[in-house]
């Protein structure tokens, strides 16, 4: 997705704030995911994380989107190698992780 300008050209106005707010809304699609993408981007450190990710190139995103889609009841996991590179991986679900 590209990222619009937030600073209007010389003699631009800005948009009205209604009209932005309905643009996301067609653009997320439904009020409820408004909603949850409003709480998510209230955990510390994630929009760094989103940032980081939108870095990425076009393969590489689509890529990770289809690790992401290839879960089935299990839980993401992050573990760094000896080299200090940082590899994601799934894990089943235990039932210790069930009860939390």
């Amino acid at each position: 997705m590209s990222q619009r300008s937030h600073d209007p050209s010389p003699g631009e106005e800005l948009p009205h704030p209604f009209d932005v707010i309905c643009e996301i809304l067609r653009d997320v699609g439904s009020l409820t995911r408004l909603i949850e993408i409003y709480y998510m981007v209230q955990e510390p450190g994630l929009l760094d994380i989103l940032s980081g990710l939108s870095a990425l190139s076009d393969d590489e995103r689509t890529k990770l989107k289809a690790f992401l889609e290839r879960r089935e009841q299990l839980l993401l996991r992050l573990r760094e190698d000896r080299r200090g590179a940082l590899i994601l991986e799934w894990r089943e679900e235990s039932e210790l992780d069930r009860s939390a």
